[in-house]
C-alpha cells in the first residue's frame, strides 16, 4: 500500500492561502440616514449601527459623521449633451445648488458625449468658479452613445484623493440608443459594478432630451428604469419626474441636499467569499425613525499571501 505524503512546506503554503482567503479585511462606506417620520433622522454612533453580509454580523470599528470639516467630498455634475439647451431653469437651478454646496465639498462638472466624459471643471472648492463651468447642454445628435458609458469613464478615471466622499449627479434622459432597452443592459451593469468597485454614489436626475425619445411612453419607461436601478444600487437617489407634467427641481434638489447632509463614513471588517469579488451587505440602525441607504454591495477581492505562487504540486504519488 502505498502512503501520501505531504510535504510541510506545502501545507504551510496551503494554510496561508486558506488563511488569507477567510481574514477579515478592513472596508469603508459612505452611507446616507434618512427619516421615516418628519425631516431630519436623529444622529447616530457606531453602536447604533450594524451591518449584514447574508446572515453574518460585521463588526463596526468606525462611524464618521460627514459635517463641519469631516465634510470633505468630490461630488461631479455630469450632464448628458443631448438635453434640450432650452431648458435654462435647470441649468440655473443647478448653479444655485452648487452654491449652496458645504465649503469642504469640491464641485466638479463634465458632459457625457459618445460615450466620454468631458471634464469641464475638475472639483473645485471654489463654487463660483465650478459653476462658471456649467454651461448648456449642446443637444447634440451625434451623442447617441449610452450614458452609461461616460459614467463609467468619469468613475474609473476620478483620481484618488483625500475626500471622504465621492459622489456623483447625472443629468440625462436615460435611454440608451446605443444598445436600445430590456431587462439587463450591459452599460447599466458595468457602471454600478464600476460605481460600488470605486465606493462612488451615484444619484440620478431625469430630463428629456431632443428628438423622439421625448415623447416615446416605452423609451421614457426603460430610462426611467436604468436611472433608478443605478441610484438604488449604489446607494443614491433617482429623481424620476413625470415627464408629463411641470418639472420643478426645487424639491429634487433639496432632497439631494438633505442627503448630503446625513451622510456618514462607515468602516467594518468583512471576509471575502471565495470567487466573489463583489460582496452583498445591508445596514441597520438603532431606533425606529431611521433608516440607512448605501450601495447593495461592496467590493472585497481576496488578496494572495505575498510570496506564494500556484505553481505545480509538489505532491509525488509514488512515495
Amino acid at each position: 500500500m502505498k502512503t501520501l505524503l505531504i510535504p510541510a512546506t506545502l501545507l504551510t503554503v496551503t494554510g496561508l492561502i486558506a488563511s488569507a482567503q477567510t481574514a477579515a479585511q478592513p472596508v469603508t462606506m459612505v452611507i446616507t440616514a434618512e427619516a421615516f417620520r418628519g425631516s431630519q433622522p436623529q444622529a447616530l454612533s457606531a453602536a447604533d449601527v450594524t451591518a449584514w453580509q447574508g446572515n453574518s454580523r460585521l463588526p463596526v470599528t468606525e462611524l464618521i459623521p460627514l459635517k463641519g470639516n469631516k465634510a470633505s467630498m468630490d461630488f461631479y455634475i455630469l450632464i448628458d449633451e443631448r438635453i434640450d439647451p432650452d431648458q435654462a431653469v435647470l441649468f440655473e437651478r443647478l448653479r444655485e445648488f452648487i452654491g449652496r454646496q458645504a465649503p469642504e465639498t469640491a464641485v466638479g462638472v463634465a458632459y457625457m458625449f459618445n460615450g466620454e466624459a468631458r471634464i469641464a471643471q475638475e472639483p473645485t472648492r471654489d463654487h463660483a468658479l465650478a459653476a462658471k463651468a456649467l454651461r448648456a447642454s449642446s443637444g447634440s445628435e451625434s451623442a447617441a452613445a449610452s450614458p452609461y458609458t461616460s459614467l463609467s469613464q468619469l468613475l474609473n478615471g476620478w483620481r484618488p484623493d483625500d475626500a471622504l466622499g465621492h459622489e456623483v449627479l447625472i443629468v440625462t434622459d436615460g435611454m440608451d440608443r446605443f444598445d436600445s432597452f430590456g431587462d439587463y443592459n450591459m452599460y447599466v451593469g458595468d457602471a454600478i459594478n464600476d460605481a460600488q468597485r470605486t465606493g462612488v454614489i451615484v444619484y440620478t436626475l431625469y430630463q428629456p432630451c431632443l428628438g423622439h425619445a421625448s415623447h416615446s411612453p416605452e423609451l421614457i419607461r426603460w430610462g426611467q428604469t436604468y436611472l433608478g436601478q443605478i441610484a438604488e444600487e449604489t446607494g443614491g437617489e433617482a429623481y424620476l419626474p413625470n415627464p408629463a407634467a411641470p418639472i420643478s427641481l426645487d424639491t429634487y434638489l433639496a432632497d439631494l441636499s438633505k442627503h448630503l447632509g446625513n451622510q456618514y463614513r462607515i468602516a467594518f471588517l468583512a471576509t471575502p467569499l471565495s470567487g466573489e469579488e463583489y460582496q452583498r451587505v445591508n445596514f441597520q440602525a438603532r431606533g425606529n425613525n431611521v433608516e440607512l441607504i448605501a450601495a447593495r454591495r461592496f467590493y472585497l477581492k481576496t488578496k494572495e499571501p505575498a510570496g506564494v505562487s500556484e505553481g505545480p504540486s509538489s505532491i509525488d504519488p509514488e512515495r
